[in-house]
Order: structure tokens, then C-alpha cells, then sequence
């Protein structure tokens, strides 16, 4: 039987680094309506640490754009953080993201992308090497 499961790679749409802060967004209209994301992986490329790291994740909820936190206007993110831990060592940071995709899809309104924060770490090398999404389709 063949496998009607689709992989798509998705680069960021938008992407801005301040410090150890990071913003991106996906664009995800190009997947098809008829398709159902069955889940969306998001790849983080890390630097070697020698000491055990943390990464703070949350939906960003507004509009933005890098115009715009250049000056100092940061979109407005989900009060729910996720802490996510990263082994000295840890090459990837990989993170299921598939209930932020599954809504991004049902309606682009809510697709503003994500903000996250490592810990005490300058993550401007994520402009040359982003991260990136691997979404499932059925």
C-alpha cells in the first residue's frame, strides 16, 4: 500500500535575532487545504555548550516585523512558556510544535511564529544557519 504521507521542509519566512532572543515565522500556505498536518517539528540548530543550557519558547500572538524591533516595538507573546533543556554538547534543539502548526493552518490570522530565548547565549550565527520545520501531511 502506498503511504499517502507527505514531508515538507519550511524555511523561516521572517527571521531576527536580538542577543539571545530569536524570532521567526513559517509561511505554511502553501500547504494545501485538503491536506491534515499530522505534525510540525521545528530544528534549531545549536553551538556546542560545555554546560547544560535552557531555551524559553512561546507563540508570538501580534503582527511584527524586524522594522519594527529594531526600535524597540517586540511583538506581544502566549503567556504559556515552554522550557525546554539542552544537554551540553546538543548539536539540535528538536521540538514538537504540531498544535501551533495545526492552527496556523485552519487560519493564517494566527500564524505570527515563534519567540524564543537562550539562556545566557548570543545566537546571532541563527542568521547563516536557521532553523527550520518539518511538517507532516496526510
Amino acid at each position: 500500500m502506498v503511504s499517502l504521507e507527505k514531508k515538507m521542509f519550511l524555511l523561516p519566512k521572517r527571521l531576527f535575532v536580538v542577543k539571545n532572543k530569536l524570532f521567526v515565522s513559517f509561511n505554511m500556505g502553501n500547504i494545501p487545504r485538503d491536506m491534515r498536518v499530522t505534525s510540525t517539528i521545528l530544528h534549531l540548530p545549536l553551538l556546542k555548550s560545555v554546560t547544560p543550557i535552557n531555551a524559553y519558547m512561546k507563540e508570538i500572538i501580534t503582527a511584527w516585523n524586524e522594522k519594527g524591533i529594531k526600535v524597540g516595538n517586540f511583538p506581544t507573546c502566549s503567556t504559556v512558556k515552554q522550557i525546554l533543556k539542552c544537554a551540553p554538547m546538543q548539536r539540535e534543539l528538536v521540538v514538537d510544535i504540531t498544535p501551533f502548526g495545526k492552527k496556523w493552518i485552519l487560519s493564517r490570522k494566527y500564524n505570527h511564529g515563534i519567540y524564543i530565548e537562550l539562556e545566557k547565549k548570543n545566537i546571532k550565527y541563527l542568521e547563516n544557519n536557521p532553523p527550520f520545520l518539518i511538517v507532516d501531511t496526510v
